[in-house]
Order: structure tokens, then sequence, then C-alpha cells
């Protein structure tokens, strides 16, 4: 991005705009040059965006209920139960409802099918929310505290000034931890802190990763208030990396095994989900 070339096209727009609703349409149009999911701005008229990344949905609820046995909800959090082929299984549903109590229960009644060969974890839904609340789900696969991400800050105005790199706080090991052969289901609705949670599980040694690329999408994102139009824009600070250094931003975190298929193969099936436990077995042999 040249951004002088940039604030030469947009700051006369800027300057002409006859209120603060006109004046957020000009940095929407230029903070849209970006692509940039975790950049927003608030203003009198409320919340808009700069981007949305274009995703097709890659799971199917009927597929997944017709190899559920049983599956408790914990709050609107997520799913922890039992597969018909004898599997435990933990379905996303709502990564934004996450609390450190529900994670918790989560996380007990993960324990609670410890006699079980292997787990599925689905993490499809996993669109966003907040990354340490969601940890405990992650921790009761881990038997050691693991590195999952790195990344490092912005600290100044050129195109390449950051600070060092950073180990991302490591995920810390689980009371009694499921060691067992583990497949992670991923795609592409996975973005932001969702992404924290699918490397947490894709740094563990048990754990097979399967499906389609997350989104790629991370900021660690920031406010700026511009107070003397009444306007916060909200904006990306970091690179967020794999624990090799490896940037997501516009790649995502890929599965060890592709599993994609077109959305019209999502109906009564889940080919993801079949694919999965296909993986699986083999795993548990």
């Amino acid at each position: 991005i040249n951004w002088p070339a940039r604030k030469t096209k947009y700051r006369p727009q800027a300057e002409a705009a006859k209120s603060a609703k006109e004046f957020v349409g000009v940095l929407q149009k230029m903070l849209a040059e970006l692509k940039d999911q975790h950049i927003w701005i608030d203003g009198p008229d409320g919340r808009v965006g700069t981007h949305q990344e274009p995703w097709e949905k890659n799971w199917s609820p009927a597929g997944i209920r017709a190899h559920l046995a049983k599956l408790e909800m914990v709050g609107k959090f997520v799913g922890v139960g039992k597969l018909k082929e004898g599997y435990g299984i933990l379905v996303m549903e709502n990564q934004a409802a996450a609390t450190p109590e529900l994670a918790k229960q989560a996380a007990e009644k993960i324990a609670a099918l410890g006699d079980v060969p292997g787990f599925i974890i689905d993490l499809r839904n996993a669109e966003g929310g907040n990354e340490t609340f969601a940890m405990p789900l992650a921790s009761a696969f881990c038997a050691k505290p693991t590195v999952y991400a790195k990344q490092k800050f912005r600290n100044g105005l050129g195109h390449a000034d950051f600070g060092p790199i950073y180990d991302r706080t490591p995920l810390s090991a689980g009371m009694n931890p499921f060691t067992k052969p583990v497949v992670v289901l991923l795609g592409p609705r996975i973005m932001s802190s969702g992404e924290g949670l699918a490397m947490m599980f894709a740094a563990l040694p048990n754990v097979t990763t399967v499906g389609s690329p997350t989104r790629g999408s991370s900021g660690g994102p920031k406010p700026v208030e511009l107070k003397e139009v009444g306007v916060t824009i909200t904006f990306s600070r970091w690179v967020a990396m794999l624990p090799d250094g490896t940037p997501i931003e516009g790649r995502g975190v890929i599965p060890q095994i592709e599993a994609k298929f077109p959305a019209s193969a999502f109906g009564a099936k889940d080919p993801v989900l079949e694919k999965g436990l296909e993986v699986l077995k083999e795993k548990v042999k």
C-alpha cells in the first residue's frame, strides 16, 4: 500500500466532507484498500466495517447430527458428547459466548470422556471471541506447556516498523489431559481469536487437522479516537504467526489433511466430518 499516494487521493475528499457521516465514508473507502477485517469505524451513525472476506460454509448441522450418540450443550458456547462411532466430540457453537466458568465446565465434560479411543474437535464455527476464555478447551488435550503462536507489534509509522517477535503466552497443560488421537476440523469461518484456538490445537503432537484453511484474519485491534469529529477507528496492531514464525494473515492455519468440498456437498451429509472420522480411525489403529 502506497500511503503517501492514498493521502494525496483521499485527504481532499476528507477535507471537503460536510458532516461526520461523509468523513466516515471517505475513511471507509481509504481503509478498505487494506482488505483487513480488523479495521472498522465507529461514528455518529454507528459502526461500519471496511472489508469482508468472502468464504463458503464447509459444515452441515444435519450431517453432524447423523453421527451423534449424545451432545450436551455448555451454555451457548460448545457442545460436548459422544459419536455413534464411539469417539468423543466437541462442537464449537459460539466462541464469543465463552466465559471462564463455561470453559471450565466444558473441560470437565471432556475429562469425563477420557475412556474414548479418540476425539473429534469441530472448530468450524469458531468465528472469534476471547482467546483466553477458550484456552481450557485446548489445555484439556495438552500434556505440557506449549508455545502455539508468536506475534510482533507495530512500533512506528514506517511500513516495516515492528518490534521484536514474542511468543504468545504458552498454552498450559491440563490437569488430566486427553493425549490419545485427536482430529480437529477447520474451515474458512474460523477467524480472529478462533484462529488462536485453532493454532493451540494445531501445536499439539496428538492432533491432526483436517478440512480447509482458516480465514487468515488476526489483528490484535486497538481503537484510536478522533475527538474533534466524534469518530473512533479500530485498527490492527500485530502480525500473528505460527510457532515457526509463518504469518497467518491472508493465509490462515493450513490443515495437515485437506478436505475441501463445494458448499453444495453439505446437506444431509458432512464430508469434512466423514473425512475426519476416517483419519481418526486410522490414527486410533
